[in-house]
C-alpha cells in the first residue's frame, strides 16, 4: 500500500504514514466526538461505552471476591459496566470485542456477587435475625 499523501511505501494495516504522519485509513472529522471509519460515522461516545463497560466488569469480577468491601456497591458497578458494555456493543466499530467481553465479566461478577450474598446470608442469618423457610 501507498500512502495517498505522500507515496512513500507503507504497511498494508499502518494507521500512519511513517514519511509524512498523515492519517491512512480513518480521517478525523472536523466536528468534535466523530471518527469517519470507512465512510461511515461512528460516534466515540460508543467507543468510550465499551471501554467503561469492559472496565467495569473486569475490576468487579476481580474485586467483588474480597469479602470486606460492599456488596451492593459492586453489585451496582456490575449492572453500570453491564449497561456500557450493551451499549457499547451497539455501535462501536473499533472496541466491539472489549465490550463483549465487559459482558461476559459484569454477567459473571452479578452472579459471583449475588452467590456471595446469599451465602452471607446463610452464614450469618441467625445473627441478624433473618430465617429462610
Amino acid at each position: 500500500m501507498y500512502c495517498k499523501h505522500c507515496g512513500t511505501k507503507v504497511l498494508d494495516d499502518a494507521l500512519f504514514c511513517p514519511s509524512c504522519g498523515k492519517v491512512l485509513q480513518e480521517t478525523v472529522s472536523k466536528e468534535q466526538n466523530v471518527v469517519y471509519y470507512e465512510d461511515k460515522k461512528v460516534p466515540k461516545v460508543w467507543e468510550v461505552f465499551s471501554n467503561i463497560g469492559y472496565n467495569f466488569g473486569k475490576w468487579t469480577l476481580i474485586f467483588c471476591w474480597v469479602p470486606i468491601l460492599n456488596i451492593s456497591l459492586f453489585l451496582c458497578i456490575a449492572i453500570y459496566g453491564l449497561v456500557f458494555s450493551i451499549l457499547g456493543t451497539t455501535k462501536a466499530k473499533v472496541n466491539r470485542q472489549k465490550a463483549k467481553s465487559g459482558i461476559i465479566f459484569s454477567s459473571i461478577a452479578m452472579v459471583a456477587i449475588l452467590f456471595l450474598y446469599f451465602l452471607y446470608l446463610l452464614c450469618f442469618g441467625s445473627l441478624l435475625n433473618i430465617r429462610f423457610r
